[in-house]
């Protein structure tokens, strides 16, 4: 089971991979047992957002603004590491988002105002496109596609198997 958290939340628990607290305004603080780690975000952490799968030990953490996404491997030894960096959108960063939805059970995709990343079991980046389109507005996300609206109504989709553009 795919659980994911918000930094509405404050305080991430997750579960038997420990818990997230916010150290300043561009940290976050990896909690399990007794280690710990700290995660830097270059644009802050306002609007952070976690999956985690505690069946994996392992978890993927972003936020709206920074472009660095983290992974937490539970596994012994504990380690958080940085998996990639999104390349985010030079604009005003009203125009930034991020959400994470989980397919197929163990999965998770993370769609950002630029692209979509396909992350396997919260531990590494299978696949990532970037379609580059501030005017596309998400419409929907299932176990087969990620759905798209452009800015004069024509719908766009994207293959959850490898990010390719799907013809209608």
């Amino acid at each position: 089971m795919i659980q994911v958290l918000q930094s509405a939340d404050r305080v991430g628990h997750l579960g038997r991979l420990g818990t997230l607290h916010e150290l300043t305004a561009s940290e976050l603080e990896w909690s399990s047992n007794r280690h710990r780690d700290v995660l830097r975000f270059a644009n802050g952490i306002s609007d952070w957002q976690c999956v985690a799968a505690p069946k994996f030990k392992s978890a993927v953490i972003a936020t709206r603004y920074s472009p660095e996404v983290y992974v937490l491997d539970g596994a012994a030894p504990p380690v958080a590491q940085r998996m990639m960096e999104l390349t985010r959108a030079d604009v005003d960063a009203g125009l930034r988002w991020l959400q994470f939805h989980p397919v197929r059970d163990e999965d998770v995709l993370l769609i950002y105002e630029l692209g979509i990343v396909m992350i396997k079991r919260c531990r590494f980046a299978q696949w990532d496109h970037f379609h580059g389109r501030l005017d596309f507005a998400l419409v929907s996300v299932d176990e087969i596609a990620v759905r798209y609206e452009d800015e004069d109504g024509h719908a766009v989709a994207f293959s959850t198997l490898d990010g390719r553009q799907m013809v209608s």
